[in-house]
């Protein structure tokens, strides 16, 4: 068998063809990928700086599957050479409007930014498997479009891969053998280069064209049908199976479904679906009656496991409003049931309604009024103003106002649980209609960077706004049990410069006190300084010269028990800063003042302070 290579004038010519056919989708993929290089190159400093080349980077990005849908879509309309670049120029400036509408800091802040990111993914590539056959073009050719399509995907993916395992190598081998100072960066700008640009290039060389579009006949890979008989039907039958078990259990025990129960229906629904798009052209076959029996059974077997999925999905609903994952699901669940009832009574089963059908859901569920973000962010403020309406904690003008009595555990779990989600997926200035104080007055977020120990610009503190309102942030774990029983807490200074300590005589520095040695002795010209260390009461005594009249207590649990420092739950550690860290008393013996580093002890049924570290300063009244 002789094979003849392409010769390097033929892959050329092939090169430029395919660079004069899709010139915006190249553009848009070199684009993105002259960003992420220069991205990966950067310190995290500069990358926080120039946010817009991370913008750039994903608008690129998503323009390769944008672009190449409106290129296949004009290409199937017999519009004049001018009407198609006007159309194709008129697609890429929505890419470019789309880049100035974007927010600068897309790598912090609220994550609703990623959901609309992976949506917009998702109808773009939905878009491309059917914008060439919207107004021509039949089911089959529509199967085969998108079969060679899916197959030259694989084929680009394999071919990059390889070409970047080989690189990366050559890469290796310069820097270990022959002593080439090679970036490790260099190997993730390799990655961009290849899966941008060449990965790009050569998937686009193999793109069917109009005329091809319309004049291939099916054919039919025996290995495809071999994987969809005997490995996806099978897998799908058994979860089925699975499902159909778990849903007698709930009619027998009657019990709440659970909410997992809703992402499984749904995967094994879409593959099942998708295991059925495989099987089309071979359906109609004699000799393959029970691929046909088998659709029709498999949509009239979803329908007590969509009932199943709605049922789950409209409990969690009911019980915690809505969320973007909740809105998605209850989405999808909605667009699983018009399948399986048009597939069910429906004549002609055009298998292109599946990939239309949820491109516009997508759509609606990214972008409106009643898109999954506006719906989401509206019913966890409303649940979060319900919750302050039943305890009184709404003023006459609307505002919220402080708690002057301990709110019920669950009352405010739920709170802390809505401010929680609410802070991360929708910005914590959502909940500035509901308070009269400016919201980033209430919620310090340096202060909250600096107690968890990390930077992020758009991240805020969920448990200072509740605090502003005398409501303690609760974990979802937290039960009444927990909280009596003993746990751990730690309170450390943050940094800052002490108060003047000219009008105290003495000083005496890194004093540390704990369950093992209680009692320390200090000399000060004449005079003895005795500090006792009483750890259940959380009192720290000083005498001086075992005079019992001079002592004086200081009861640190009265000033470090106060709410704002109260340990909970969630947060057994606490930076507090310095000036509420410092404690002054006096007598007619000694003038003390005491600014402590750091505390740390037991809360709940056996409650103790197991260690202390403070400065003494001392005035000894003569």
């Amino acid at each position: 068998m002789k094979i003849s290579l392409p010769s390097i004038q033929k892959i050329a010519d092939d090169a430029y063809l395919t660079l004069a056919r899709f010139p915006f989708v190249m553009m848009s993929a070199t684009v993105a990928s002259i960003a992420a290089v220069w991205y990966s190159f950067q310190s995290y400093d500069v990358q926080q700086a120039n946010p817009e080349v991370f913008k750039l980077m994903f608008v690129g990005f998503l323009g390769i599957s944008w672009m190449y849908a409106c290129r296949v879509f004009a290409e199937q309309q017999n519009w004049a050479r001018p009407t198609r670049l006007a159309f194709k120029s008129t697609a890429f400036l929505m890419l470019f409007i789309y880049f100035f509408v974007l927010r600068d800091d897309l790598t912090v802040g609220p994550y609703d930014v990623w959901y609309r990111m992976a949506m917009l993914f998702v109808i773009t590539h939905l878009f491309a498997a059917f914008s060439p056959f919207i107004s021509t073009g039949s089911v089959d050719q529509f199967w085969e479009y998108n079969k060679t399509i899916f197959l030259r995907f694989l084929l680009s993916g394999i071919y990059s891969g390889v070409l970047y395992i080989g690189l990366s190598v050559a890469l290796m081998a310069l820097d270990v053998l022959l002593g080439f100072d090679i970036d490790d960066r260099s190997y993730l700008a390799l990655f961009f280069i290849l899966g941008g640009v060449f990965n790009t290039w050569f998937f686009l060389a193999g793109v069917p064209d109009k005329e091809s579009i319309r004049s291939n006949s099916i054919e039919y890979p025996k290995g495809l049908r071999v994987f969809v008989q005997f490995v996806l039907i099978p897998l799908v039958t058994a979860y089925i199976l699975i499902l159909y078990a778990y849903l007698a259990k709930i009619i027998i025990e009657w019990n709440l479904p659970n909410g997992w129960v809703t992402y499984l229906v749904l995967s094994f629904s879409i593959v099942g679906i998708l295991s059925l798009l495989l099987l089309h052209p071979v359906k109609e076959d004699s000799d393959k009656q029970w691929i046909k029996w088998f659709s029709t059974g498999y949509y009239r077997a979803l329908i007590p496991l969509v009932v199943l999925l709605l049922f789950s999905i409209w409990v969690r609903i009911d019980d915690y409003g809505v969320t973007i994952n909740r809105f998605i699901v209850a989405t999808l669940g909605v667009w699983l049931t018009i399948m399986v009832v048009y597939f069910t009574l429906s004549k002609s089963k055009s298998i292109m309604i599946i990939p239309i059908s949820l491109c516009v859901i997508t759509l609606g569920t990214a972008f409106g009024p009643f898109s999954a973000f506006s719906v989401s962010g509206g019913s966890q403020l409303d649940r979060f103003e319900q919750i302050l309406n039943e305890h009184e904690l709404i003023n006459q003008n609307g505002f919220a106002v402080p708690a002057s009595v301990e709110i019920p555990l669950e009352a405010r779990k739920e709170l802390s649980s809505i401010v929680d989600y609410v802070s991360e997926h929708h910005g914590i200035t959502a909940f500035q209609p509901m308070f009269e104080e400016d919201i980033e007055m209430i919620v310090d977020d340096e202060l909250y960077q600096k107690r968890m120990g990390f930077y992020d610009p758009g991240l805020s503190d969920p448990t200072e706004l509740l605090a502003s309102i005398n409501i303690e942030f609760t974990d979802e774990w937290v039960t009444a049990e927990y909280l009596n029983e003993s746990r751990y807490f730690e309170f450390s200074a943050e940094s800052g410069v002490q108060e003047n300590d000219e009008k105290y005589d003495y000083s005496i520095h890194n004093i540390e006190v704990n369950v093992v040695d209680v009692n320390q002795e200090y000399a000060f010209a004449e005079h003895l300084l005795l500090v006792q260390f009483n750890p259940d009461e959380f009192e720290i005594e000083i005498s001086l010269d075992n005079e019992a009249t001079s002592a004086q207590k200081i009861s640190l649990f009265d000033e470090l028990g106060a709410f704002d420092y109260k340990i909970t739950p969630s947060n057994n550690y606490k930076a507090i800063p310095l000036a509420e860290m410092t404690f002054e008393s006096k007598n007619e013996w000694l003038s003390l003042r005491l600014v402590f580093n750091s505390l740390s002890g037991m809360l709940g049924d056996e409650q103790q302070l197991n260690r202390a570290k403070f400065n003494l300063y001392v005035k000894i009244i003569e």
